[in-house]
C-alpha cells in the first residue's frame, strides 16, 4: 500500500575519517580566534557532518573489534588511532572548501569555513590531502536542499600560476638582449641593416667562412629553428600504432595537476553568501553592524 513501501538500505558514500593538524582561524566572521596553535585531532566526515574528536592511541591489549582498524560503515581508520571524546562539530551547509594557497608554513593545507568558524586542516601527503579535499567539497555541494542546490562547477584546466615579479622580468629581458642581441625582435642574421648595421658584430673573416663569429651565429639560430620543427620519431609513426609521447606522466605528477585545478580559498576572500547555518537555524551576516541576526 501507499506509504508503507520497503525503503533500500541506507549507506552514506561520503565518509572519511583522518588524523589532522587543526589551526582555528576565526571563532565568528568578524573576530580572530584567541588560541591560533596547531592541535592534533581526529576528524571525521560522515555525509554532510565534520565532526572533531580528541585523538586515542589503539591500546595493545584490546579487542579484536577495536585492534581492526574499522570506523563507521567499515571504512579504514588511521592506523593506530580511534576517536576519543567529541569537540566540536559543523554541518557543511553553506560552507566553502579550498587550498589555502596563502599559507606558506605548510605545503598541504586545507581552509574550511563551516558555520561561524574558519580553521585549516594540515596533512602529511599529498594523496591524503587531494582525497580530503574532493570529499569535502561533494560533501558541500551534496548538503543544500534539492531546491537549492545547484550542479557541482568541475575546473579541469588547471589555475595560472602567480606572475613573476616585473623587476626580475625586466631584468632577465635586459641579460637576453645583452648577451643574445640577434634574438632580439626575432632578427636573424640576414636582417641586420640600417641602425643594427653599427652593432652588428665585425670579423676579419667572411660570413661565410667555417669558424667565423657570424657564421657560428648563423648555425646557432638555424639550430633553434630546427629544434622547434623537428618530426616526430619514426617509431611512432609506425602503421598501427598511435603516438604516445616519451615522457609518461606519473601518478605524482598527476596528483600535481589536480591539485592545480582544485579551488583555492584564500583567509581574506570575500564570503561567497551572507547567510550561514548554525544549530539548524539559517543566520544572515549584517557586515556594516558586525551582528549575526
Amino acid at each position: 500500500e501507499e506509504g508503507r513501501e520497503q525503503l533500500p538500505p541506507y549507506s552514506c558514500s561520503v565518509h572519511r575519517e583522518a588524523v589532522f593538524h587543526t589551526k582555528m582561524e576565526l571563532s565568528s566572521p568578524f573576530e580572530k580566534a584567541t588560541d591560533r596553535s596547531w592541535r592534533k585531532e581526529y576528524v571525521v566526515l560522515h555525509g554532510t557532518l565534520l565532526r572533531m574528536h580528541k585523538p586515542r592511541r589503539i591500546p595493545f591489549f584490546s579487542t579484536p573489534e577495536v585492534r581492526s582498524g574499522q570506523g563507521e560503515d567499515g571504512s579504514a581508520r588511521p592506523d593506530g588511532w580511534m576517536p576519543g571524546e567529541l569537540l566540536r562539530k559543523y554541518t557543511l551547509q553553506g560552507a566553502e572548501v579550498g587550498i589555502a594557497g596563502d599559507y606558506k608554513k605548510r605545503h598541504f593545507v586545507i581552509r574550511v569555513r563551516a558555520e561561524t568558524e574558519q580553521f585549516l586542516l594540515s596533512s602529511k601527503r599529498v594523496d591524503e590531502f587531494m582525497a580530503w579535499l574532493e570529499a569535502l567539497s561533494a560533501a558541500v555541494d551534496l548538503s543544500p536542499s534539492l531546491d537549492e542546490r545547484s550542479l557541482p562547477r568541475y575546473q579541469t584546466i588547471p589555475r595560472r600560476r602567480r606572475r613573476r615579479d616585473r623587476q626580475v622580468i625586466s631584468e632577465q629581458e635586459r641579460i637576453i638582449r645583452s648577451h643574445f642581441p640577434y634574438l632580439n625582435g626575432g632578427l636573424m642574421e640576414d636582417d641586420w641593416s640600417g641602425d643594427h648595421a653599427e652593432s652588428r658584430p665585425h670579423s676579419n673573416s667572411t660570413s661565410g667562412t667555417a669558424g667565423g663569429p657570424d657564421s657560428r651565429r648563423r648555425t646557432g639560430v638555424r639550430r633553434l629553428a630546427g629544434a622547434r620543427t623537428t618530426p616526430r620519431s619514426s617509431q611512432s609513426q609506425e602503421a598501427g600504432r598511435k603516438w604516445r609521447p616519451v615522457n609518461t606522466l606519473t601518478p605524482e605528477a598527476n596528483l600535481r595537476y589536480a591539485r592545480r585545478c582544485m579551488a583555492v580559498l584564500c583567509g581574506n576572500s570575500p564570503r561567497q553568501s551572507n547567510f550561514i547555518i548554525k544549530d539548524g537555524r539559517r543566520y544572515r551576516i549584517i557586515w556594516e553592524k558586525k551582528e549575526i541576526v
